[in-house]
């Protein structure tokens, strides 16, 4: 382990949620009268791994006025099964999702949805192919572009502030990514290069990973040398934050864009705002 992945968070989202079975789904409401309706779909890398993602990605829907149903814990969109040629793994991940989700939006049938939401592009990618955006009537939205686009007003552009941006491999932003940054004031530097983690290559094929992992450290260091004031490297994907986590040795942190988002509504504490917006959660049986 030469190069040690970013530390999970110590928490599940989970945990500061009521729990659910199988056959239940969470209904979260705004603080004030809902204007928009979505599904969000945290999947494994923001709800277990990195779960200060789905976090703030439910606290910017929620401070933008959007009303959120979210499916019971713990699913999986299949991608990583699929990478891995676990057929029979993957089929079965797939059925059960489809067949919860279509339960979910018979269940909420009386409310239109605005959009299915993501924080992560491996997740799109399975959802789109699940046939998501038929089953809800909607598209499919990186929980950036939504709430920017939905409620652009309650992003404040801050003090300058300069960011490193890594945009994934699988992204769900198509490269928009640092014009949402820079709507907030950011000033962005590109760092080209895969993040080196690539899902599950780094477990299966390091030697791969170890040789993409040192093109990008160059690529950073070059960077660096540029703008030397950037601590933060943003990007939008649960596995990057891993792989770009193995180069804070550099004094480099990365951040995903739906957190810096979050820090943009509610400052240093959205967090603890997050735990008395989530008191209304209801549990809702499909």
């Amino acid at each position: 382990l030469k190069a040690p992945m970013m530390p999970p968070s110590k928490r599940s989202l989970r945990a500061i949620l009521p729990k659910t079975s199988l056959n239940e789904a969470l209904l979260l409401s705004p603080p004030e009268p809902a204007t928009t309706t979505v599904f969000y779909f945290p999947g494994c890398g923001s709800e277990r791994l990195y779960s200060t993602i789905a976090e703030a990605a439910i606290y910017d829907l929620l401070k933008t006025g959007t009303r959120v149903v979210l499916p019971p814990a713990h699913l999986c969109c299949g991608f990583p099964a699929r990478a891995n040629a676990k057929t029979r793994m993957h089929s079965d991940v797939t059925l059960r999702d489809t067949i919860i989700l279509s339960q979910i939006r018979e269940m909420f049938g009386y409310i239109h949805f605005d959009a299915v939401i993501v924080s992560c592009g491996t997740c799109r990618e399975s959802l789109r192919e699940l046939g998501t955006e038929e089953i809800f009537n909607c598209s499919l939205a990186d929980i950036a572009h939504f709430v920017m686009e939905h409620a652009p007003e309650r992003f404040t552009s801050t003090t300058a502030r300069p960011f490193f941006y890594h945009a994934p491999c699988h992204d769900s932003l198509q490269g928009e990514g640092p014009l949402m940054l820079r709507q907030i004031g950011g000033q962005v530097t590109a760092v080209p290069g895969c993040c080196s983690e690539a899902g599950t290559l780094a477990l299966s094929r390091p030697d791969i990973a170890g040789a993409m992992l040192k093109r990008k450290r160059d690529a950073l260091q070059s960077a660096l040398s540029g703008e030397p004031h950037a601590t933060t490297i943003a990007t939008n994907c649960p596995s990057c934050i891993s792989g770009l986590g193995r180069n804070r040795d550099l004094h480099v942190t990365p951040q995903h864009l739906a957190v810096i988002l979050a820090e943009n509504l509610g400052g240093a504490n959205w967090r603890k705002e997050l735990h008395n917006l989530l008191k209304t959660a209801e549990v809702v049986t499909f």
